[in-house]
C-alpha cells in the first residue's frame, strides 16, 4: 500500500460527500476522491483502482444498492468496500476477494466516528493480509 492511501467515496449527496471528505482527511492522512454517482466512480476505476471505496448504499442518481456493489464486486473484485446507509432495513451481502468482507455502517448519531474506524480497520488489514471478521 502507497505511504497514502487513495479513498473514493459514492454519495448522491454533496453535503454528505464535503462532511465525509472533512472528518477522513482531519483523521488520517488520505487522499479523498468525491462522486455524486456511481458511473462517474466506475469510470475513474477504469484508470486507478482506489485503496478503498466508501459508498451510500441509496444513490438516486446512479445504480441501487445491491445491483451496485454486485458490480463493484464484478469489476474490482480487489477493492475494499464500506456501505453505509441511514436505512435500518439494509441487507448488504456478499463477500470480497481474499475473505474480505463488505462491510456495513449505519448512518445514525456516530456515524462519522464509526465510518473512520472502520476505514482504519480496513486500511490495515489489507496493509497486513489480516483476515478480518465483522459482526453485523
Amino acid at each position: 500500500m502507497k505511504e497514502v492511501p487513495d479513498i473514493y467515496v459514492v454519495d448522491d449527496s454533496y453535503f454528505n460527500l464535503e462532511i465525509i471528505n472533512r472528518r477522513l482527511t482531519s483523521a488520517m492522512p488520505c487522499s479523498v476522491l468525491l462522486f455524486e454517482d456511481a458511473w462517474g466512480c466506475m469510470e475513474s476505476m477504469k484508470e486507478h483502482e482506489p485503496d478503498l471505496v466508501l459508498t451510500d448504499f441509496h444513490l438516486n442518481r446512479s445504480l441501487e444498492g445491491q445491483q451496485w456493489l454486485e458490480t463493484l464486486n464484478r469489476e474490482h473484485a480487489t477493492v475494499p468496500v464500506i456501505v453505509y446507509s441511514s436505512a435500518k432495513d439494509v441487507h448488504v451481502s456478499g463477500s470480497r476477494e481474499g475473505n474480505s468482507p463488505l462491510v456495513f455502517v449505519h448512518r445514525d448519531v456516530y456515524f462519522l466516528d464509526n465510518l473512520v474506524t472502520e476505514v482504519k480497520r480496513k486500511l490495515n488489514h489489507d496493509q497486513n493480509r489480516l483476515v478480518m471478521v465483522v459482526e453485523q
